[in-house]
């Protein structure tokens, strides 16, 4: 049952508990984060597109308390603050859920973040994705890959307009996917095609799959050298990205649901 009571929070891994909120932040400038005996629960969502489910037992709390935070940058940076102001040693932090306040203490740094009510913030809350997906085709990225597509959205001097058409090329190398870069609603708009990855189960049923800049970089929202992409049954990329803990047992899972574009 959630409390209003204050809640000083337990602390198995401070690292990642604040890389989980950058993976957050990375599709929402809000969120509602909810503590118990298991753990931080978040479920977030970037307008109607994307979902974000993630789960961590990097911090946990003895009662079920919710706190909305309507500027996660604010947080993270005063964590990093708390951080470093032990340069280096293990940090001695307290949080404490004080609402109105989220509040960050120890011998060296304090502060209060206020939070919000949950309507405020509700454009950006979700909640847990109970429809099954069935991966029909699956390939692998990786952070580097993708920014290099980034790096040529020049070709089209609109952005906005911008397409990425990932789809193999029988001209090309084999079990590879491309990322063609351009619109092809005008068929004298420049184009560029770059590697996106490599093909590791099945076939596009669409022949290709189309994503805007916005789409294509939230399948890095954890940059890594391989991220692993599955589009389902349901025409919604599926990414499981991978934040690790040098804390035994301590984990954090994430799953990401993108919607494609039809054009």
């Amino acid at each position: 049952m959630e409390t209003k009571e204050k809640q000083v929070l337990d602390i198995s891994d401070f690292k990642l508990f604040c890389e989980a909120l950058k993976a957050v932040n990375k599709l929402s400038e809000a969120a509602k984060l909810t503590f118990n005996e298991a753990g931080m629960t978040v479920y977030s969502k970037k307008n109607q597109y994307a979902r974000l489910e993630l789960s961590t037992n990097a911090v946990t709390a003895k009662n079920e308390i919710s706190v909305c935070i309507p500027d996660l940058a604010a947080l993270i940076r005063l964590l990093g603050t708390a951080e470093a102001a032990y340069e280096g040693e293990q940090p001695e932090i307290k949080l404490v859920v004080d609402l109105p306040f989220f509040r960050i203490e120890s011998k060296r740094f304090k502060t209060k973040l206020t939070s919000c009510k949950e309507e405020i913030i509700a454009s950006v809350i979700s909640q847990k994705v109970k429809t099954e997906l069935t991966p029909v085709f699956e390939f692998a990225t990786s952070a580097t890959l993708i920014k290099n597509i980034n790096a040529h959205s020049f070709v089209l001097q609109d952005e906005e307009s911008a397409r990425i058409y990932l789809a193999p090329d029988a001209s090309m190398e084999n079990n590879v996917l491309y990322a063609t870069v351009g619109n092809e609603a005008n068929s004298l708009n420049n184009s560029v095609t770059l590697k996106a990855g490599l093909i590791e189960f099945g076939a596009i049923p669409m022949e290709k799959i189309i994503l805007n800049f916005d789409r294509l970089n939230l399948l890095n929202i954890v940059p890594a050298s391989s991220i692993k992409v599955a589009l389902t049954d349901k025409n919604v990329l599926l990414v499981k990205p991978e934040l690790k803990s040098s804390v035994d047992g301590v984990y954090c899972n994430m799953s990401l649901y993108c919607s494609i574009l039809r054009q």
